[in-house]
């Protein structure tokens, strides 16, 4: 019999037990677990090698996400400078490429999510590259809220640690498994509330101009591990202190990453609340993270489903990397982490007896204490939608149970995303620019009253009197006054000069009542001032 549990790591007691005491785990054949509802995943060579590939990810990431790419059909370059419209000279990590195609890709690896400035950085680099250029920015350990909103906005396609490992996999060792047009059978899985209609469907007003290039169902699975941290200790006073927690860990399966954000240690319960209010930690916290979090927390799976795929989208079931031994391990230091505390305690100065001297004991968690309740697997459904508009393209992820949107770079107009005081101001889009494919709001895009096409500021021309928007083929005067366009229906003849110009610009002769154009019209006096016309002028 071995002496620690080989699913949990606990210390057996009894040599000739038939199950650990701690989590239940069958050390029998012949004896049933009890509490596990996980089976036992035994680390054969195909699971050490993808572990190892998944350890890639932090020592080599900027490789791992040019293979990625290249996987993809593209040309990749590395650490290459360009100059942008500004004259500066703007480093890209990687310059990738492919017909129809070209992306710059910035990749930060640090040890918390990206916040709003490195964001708001690369969208300027971005501006200033020129708007041929597709920008993807890569953080394995996500973006914080505001980041992931910027970059949502502003057509930046972000990829977190869950993506990165998903491409990963599937880049190094195939271990995606996909199914077009079959029946699935899916265990352990939240429902499938959301159907490929619904996260699919589009509310801009010329959504035949936005065509679908690919859909992707993706099943991603995390473990749940339920656990109950009770212990007591006696400071050297003699003083005793007492400690309990208990809670549910959630573990991706595939890189053994925890998406529960760790509390500030060595706090009461209600000192830990009111400081993740304004800590920073608390705002620096994944937003990726956080909504799968509250998927798994909000939502029970159920047991057993089966889906009949279309052809429209292929679906990925991904299979666990971690086994459920190493994801206990990882809670239970994340456990002892999050409950190691400094226990304060008073003795006796030697310097002064009348003064006590305050000093302090870090307590660490013992493995012992901290009790796994239950281990689960929990399998969350995502859809992955790829959308193309006249060369112009856009990414949409949706948690397929809840609906919740995880990344959405074609709702809302870029021109008008500001973080005020409390809140973010946006506008939803309503239409995309059919030269351009820009999705923007009823602000910046407009339709011409004649042929019916939506166009943005850049690629349409506003009439200077009524102010619709026009197409280059249905507004081609100027405003000889003032320079700018007029539509047919704004442009008026002087009766003198006989040449065309905007109405609002017209004069009418004080003494014959002529409308004629400022050029033909001679203004006298400061106080009354009387117009007339060069016709009545020659008359005198």
């Amino acid at each position: 019999m071995p002496k620690f549990c080989p699913s949990c790591g606990v210390k057996l007691k009894f040599p000739e037990a038939k199950f650990c005491p701690d989590c239940g785990f069958a050390l029998s054949p012949d004896f049933p677990a009890s509490a596990p509802t996980v089976p036992r995943i035994e680390p054969i060579e195909e699971e050490k090698s993808l572990r190892t590939r998944i350890a890639e990810l932090g020592n080599k990431f900027e490789d791992v996400v040019e293979k990625i790419l290249q996987a993809d059909g593209y040309r990749t370059e590395r650490r290459k400078r360009i100059e942008g419209k500004s004259g500066t000279r703007s480093e890209i990590d990687i310059i990738a490429s492919k017909p129809g195609r070209t992306v710059i890709v910035e990749c930060k690896n640090y040890s918390e999510p990206v916040g709003i400035d490195k964001v708001r950085d690369f969208t300027q680099k971005l501006q200033d590259i020129g708007p041929r250029w597709k920008g993807i920015f890569v953080s394995y350990n996500g973006f914080t809220t505001d980041a992931a909103l910027l970059a949502q906005y502003q057509n930046i396609e972000t990829w977190s640690g869950d993506e990165i490992s998903e491409k990963w996999l599937a880049v190094s060792v195939g271990r995606l498994t996909s199914h077009q047009g079959q029946h699935l059978t899916i265990e352990y899985a939240l429902p499938l509330n959301i159907s490929f209609a619904q996260a699919t469907r589009l509310d801009h007003a010329n959504k035949e101009k936005i065509r679908t290039t690919h859909v992707e169902l993706t099943y991603h699975p995390y473990f749940a591990i339920e656990y109950h941290f009770k212990a007591q200790v006696r400071d050297p006073t003699k003083e005793l202190h007492k400690f309990e927690d208990r809670g549910t860990l959630y573990i991706d399966a595939l890189d053994c990453h925890i998406l529960n954000s760790m509390p500030e240690k060595g706090l009461g319960i209600l000192k830990k609340a009111l400081t993740s209010l304004v800590s920073k930690k608390a705002k620096l916290q994944n937003e990726r993270s956080k909504k799968l979090l509250s998927e798994l927390q909000h939502n029970k799976p159920s047991r057993q489903y089966s889906i009949d795929i279309e052809d429209e989208y292929t679906v990925i079931k991904l299979k666990p990397v971690t086994t459920p031994s190493e994801a206990v391990t990882t809670s239970i230091e994340s456990i002892r982490e999050r409950n190691t505390v400094d226990i304060e305690y008073s003795v006796e100065s030697k310097d002064d007896s009348y003064w006590n001297e305050t000093r302090t004991r870090t307590y660490v968690p013992k493995r012992q204490d901290i009790r796994i309740i239950r281990k689960d697997i929990v399998v969350i459904p995502r859809w992955s939608i790829d959308f193309e508009s006249l060369g112009t393209s856009y990414k949409k992820e949706i948690l397929a149970c809840s609906g919740t949107p995880l990344e959405d770079t074609l709702s809302y107009c870029p021109r008008h995303f500001k973080i005020g005081a409390l809140t973010i101001i946006s506008k939803k889009a309503i239409a995309v620019c059919e030269v351009c494919g820009k999705s923007l709001c009823e602000d910046h895009v407009k339709r011409c009253p004649l042929c019916n096409k939506w166009l943005c500021e850049e690629h349409g021309s506003d009439c200077e009197v009524c102010g619709n928007r026009f197409c280059s083929q249905h507004i081609t005067l100027s405003c000889p006054i003032c320079g700018r366009p007029v539509c047919e229906a704004c442009a008026t003849e002087c009766p003198i000069c006989k040449g065309r110009y905007g109405r609002n610009h017209a004069v009418r002769c004080d003494n014959c009542g002529t409308i004629v154009c400022p050029e033909c019209v001679t203004t006298k006096g400061f106080i009354r001032r009387t117009s007339t016309c060069k016709k009545c002028l020659s008359a005198r």
